[in-house]
């Protein structure tokens, strides 16, 4: 199994497609749940181009968000611009953090860009009106994730968890801890580190329903 495969399995997606980067060890990778047909129309070590359920094209591209380093000019977005507006493409717009991608530099030669974006003509934007893209923070990753949920209001959100120091001084809150750490999955030292904090946190979940813990 592939570590795009086990990302595709712990983010519980049905679909992926993936290509590798020139000269670097990663890969640029689209992810998606349900039944959706998607064709690959073009794909580089720079964007993957597709078509989701008719109309809808998912570009990564570099545009004219940028904090550090060298500003861009006009002249550097020309290519892009003239890109969009050839093949008459709206951006979905984005939810959370502007920039997609850091550099991971210190001081003052840290980068941050709007590397990643989605795109879609005028009609797959009429037909999902509600759709939106989120910017996720991604572990191990110098670039962010971006989900897009065609049917926003349909999904329910989870009440965020927040961990409570006062917890840890209850007597069988230490062995919960330990027991969820102990769970070991297939895969690369990162993706098992990400699945033992996920138990966790579901193990801390379920003790406190079973204790009737009231943070107020």
């Amino acid at each position: 199994m592939t570590k795009i495969e086990m990302v595709k399995r712990a983010l519980r997606m049905d679909g992926s497609l993936w290509v590798d980067l020139a000269g670097q060890a990663g890969r640029l990778a689209i992810f998606w749940k349900g039944a959706a047909t998607v064709e690959v129309m073009r794909a580089c070590s720079w964007f993957i181009d597709v078509k989701i359920m008719g109309e809808m094209t998912g570009v990564s591209f570099s545009p004219d968000e940028k904090r550090g380093g060298v500003p861009l000019t006009p002249g550097d977005l020309c290519g892009f611009s003239n890109f969009i507006n050839q093949c008459h493409l709206l951006d979905l717009g984005l939810s959370g953090f502007l920039f997609t991608w850091r550099n991971n530099r210190e001081g003052e030669g840290y980068i941050q860009e709007r590397l990643d974006r989605a795109l879609a003509t005028p009609s797959w934007r009429s037909r999902f009106k509600h759709a939106t893209v989120e910017h996720l923070h991604s572990m191990g990753s110098d670039h962010n994730a971006l989900p897009l949920n065609l049917f926003p209001n349909v999904v329910q959100r989870r009440v965020p968890f927040h961990f409570d120091e006062r917890w840890t001084k209850e007597e069988d809150f230490g062995p919960v801890i330990k027991h969820a750490w102990s769970v070991q999955v297939q895969g690369s030292h990162l993706f098992n580190v990400h699945n033992k904090i996920k138990e966790c946190r579901t193990s801390i979940r379920n003790w406190k329903k079973l204790k009737r813990l009231n943070s107020k």
